[in-house]
């Protein structure tokens, strides 16, 4: 995309006061960007409910705000993952370049290039406070280490369901190819 807001499928997502559940969808190929909020799924997302999706797609932004899955994100995510690389400016993040919202059982693994002090394996930038719960991303193709917003591990231990079992729906929401993949969302291999 030319402008702001640049998404694998949707450029900004905006719900205030409705219920709009953006569920089981997915991203491949490339996002190319020259502004800022650019995203392999969402440039900027306002809307909660953004729940088991995930996006492969190598996101390049001229701009600030990129991320593997979302640019700029302020609703709650939950059960979803990005695997592309990601490289941008300030605020880059392999799953979320900057988020104001919670964000829930999501990894990331893909290597991401961004400014120094506002770059993360998992997100580039946590805004309010907002809580990082059972998030992990590999540390070994990132080429990321920080700590406090997404929990590094190797690429080995990543694909080992031991690592996110605790916490993660291994029932009915994702699954593992042991020692063999990364984790991934059940209803991709139905």
């Amino acid at each position: 995309g030319m402008g702001h807001y640049t998404g694998g499928l949707i450029g900004k997502n905006i719900t205030k006061n409705q219920i709009n559940i953006i569920n089981k969808n997915y991203s491949l190929g490339e996002v190319l960007s020259e502004g800022d909020y650019s995203g392999g799924l969402i440039g900027y997302n306002e809307g909660d409910g953004i729940t088991e999706n995930f996006s492969e797609s190598n996101v390049t932004s001229q701009g600030n705000h990129t991320g593997g899955l979302i640019g700029g994100n302020n609703g709650e995510i939950l059960n979803c993952y990005a695997k592309g690389s990601v490289t941008g400016q300030k605020n880059a993040g392999g799953l979320i370049g900057t988020t104001y919202q919670k964000i829930i059982n999501c990894y990331s693994a893909g290597y991401i290039k961004g400014e120094n002090n506002y770059t993360g394996g998992l997100i580039g930038v946590v805004k309010d406070n907002a809580l990082i719960e059972y998030c992990y991303y590999d540390k070994n193709s990132s080429g990321q280490f920080d700590t406090s917003k997404g929990i590094p591990k190797t690429t080995v231990e990543m694909k080992q369901k031991y690592t996110f079992i605790s916490h993660w729906n291994f029932e009915n929401i994702w699954n593992i190819d042991e020692g063999e993949s990364y984790p991934y969302i059940r209803w991709q291999s139905q």
